[in-house]
């Protein structure tokens, strides 16, 4: 086993006295009463990342993370096993950066590092088991520099939420029985879902659904649908959507939700409303030309396209409405990407925060005042980086926040590589839940 030396300060430190030999270092567990600092120039290192000196960090150095194959590796230790909180103090000298926590190895979601000067970030709630434990710090962006971090015991606020009825005023009751049901179960108990694959897939649409079914003896509870091809008014067709949803609502007893990637065309200054795109369309930022803010601009050529697309997702929520079936309807997803005003991946992001805002806004008017349509669960996604609610469209507007999680796919190789990795990213959850002040 590898042994790395560690710096320690604050109240617990006389416990974790040390003592080195030529054959083995060992470590007395660190009583975890008051925060205990741990300094990354002392952690182990793989990469091109090195310790620099700076008068203005925690014992004059720290440690700069350089390239997407770096890591810095901490040991850091429990008195007991339980939630602990974790602060590091950075700084981001060459801008908003992003990077990856593990714990004993396992995937915990990125951390948003966003200051230029030293500063701390608190990383959330994470659970440790008692005795020894690994924090590593992953390149993701490199270009970022390291002081220490703390660890100290968590005191997790309740998961609750205080707005648990649809932002909706007009709310079918349907809708308004899901949304209790839900509210019903936050904190309490964990849902299944599984996303349909695109409708020409290689296995066909059941596949997923029916190999759960066959190991577990059970569907799970929700399906997720995609209606972005079929409503894009210049590539898609009528895929069978609504009726499947009202298949698995109806008659499986299921429950709905529904993403968007409405595609837009990549030259869209010469397209030619009404024209078919093909394959020349997109939902990314950095393929197009599409403006969201326009989009969100009646006159324009972009709101045109962008209402032609609404018109007719509106005719296919009017035809579940009839049916008594609520959606959880998360349009607009992702918008922060990477971080920042700038890190969109999908084109609704592209312009910023400000012009997302108002697209959303635009949607949710349009979707409930201009087309009646109140059979809708209004899911936002967002990010735990310290810009993230910098895109929050508004509490009026969203009936629920969520979170997308990649951490299954190691992108290290440079090609995916798929690991089991069903980590319930609590510093991630405690995060969002705090940053939007537990309304939701």
């Amino acid at each position: 086993m590898r042994f790395n030396l560690l710096k320690k300060t604050g109240a617990a430190a006389m416990a974790a006295a040390m003592v080195l030999n030529a054959s083995a270092f060992s470590s007395s567990v660190v009583t975890a009463a008051d925060a205990v600092k741990y300094e990354f120039e002392d952690g182990v290192i793989t990469g091109t990342g090195s310790v620099k000196d700076d008068p203005d960090a925690s014992g004059g150095k720290y440690f700069y993370l350089e390239s997407n194959d770096d890591t810095v590796t901490l040991t850091v230790n429990a008195d007991s096993t339980g939630m602990y909180k974790i602060v590091i103090r950075y700084n981001a000298a060459f801008g908003n950066k992003i990077q990856n926590l593990y714990v004993n190895g396992v995937d915990q979601g990125q951390i948003s590092f966003t200051s230029k000067t030293w500063a701390e970030v608190d990383c959330g709630a994470v659970k440790l088991n008692k005795g020894e434990n690994e924090i590593m710090i992953k390149s993701s962006w490199g270009w970022t520099n390291f002081d220490y971090l703390t660890v100290a015991p968590a005191e997790l606020a309740p998961i609750t939420a205080s707005q648990t009825s649809p932002c909706d005023a007009s709310a079918t009751a349907e809708t308004c029985s899901l949304m209790s049901y839900l509210a019903s179960v936050y904190g309490n108990n964990i849902i299944s879902g599984q996303q349909e694959i695109y409708s020409n897939g290689p296995h066909g649409l059941e596949l997923e659904f029916e190999y759960l079914k066959d190991l577990t003896g059970h569907y799970p509870a929700i399906r997720g649908f995609d209606y972005g091809n079929f409503c894009c008014p210049a590539y898609g067709s009528d895929d069978g959507s609504t009726d499947r949803v009202i298949d698995w609502v109806k008659n499986r007893n299921g429950i709905a939700t529904a993403s968007f990637h409405l595609n837009v065309p990549t030259d869209f200054s010469s397209y030619t409303i009404g024209s078919k795109i093909d394959w020349a369309q997109t939902t990314y930022s950095e393929k197009t030309d599409f403006s969201p803010l326009k989009a969100a601009t009646e006159g324009t050529k972009e709101n045109e396209y962008y209402m032609q697309a609404l018109t007719t997702l509106a005719a296919e929520f009017k035809k579940l409405e009839a049916e008594g079936v609520p959606v959880i309807w998360r349009p607009l997803h992702e918008a922060e990407g990477s971080g920042g005003e700038t890190g969109s991946w999908f084109w609704w992001g592209r312009e910023g925060s400000e012009a997302y805002k108002k697209l959303w806004i635009y949607t949710y008017k349009t979707m409930t005042e201009k087309f009646d349509c109140h059979n809708l669960i209004w899911e936002w996604n967002s990010y735990n980086y310290g810009t993230s609610a910098d895109w929050y469209p508004g509490d009026e507007y969203v009936d629920i926040i969520g979170y997308d999680k990649y951490s299954c796919t190691d992108w290290s190789t440079g090609s995916p590589v798929l690991n089991h990795n069903d980590s319930p990213v609590s510093a991630t959850f405690y995060g969002i839940m705090e940053k939007y002040n537990s309304k939701k």
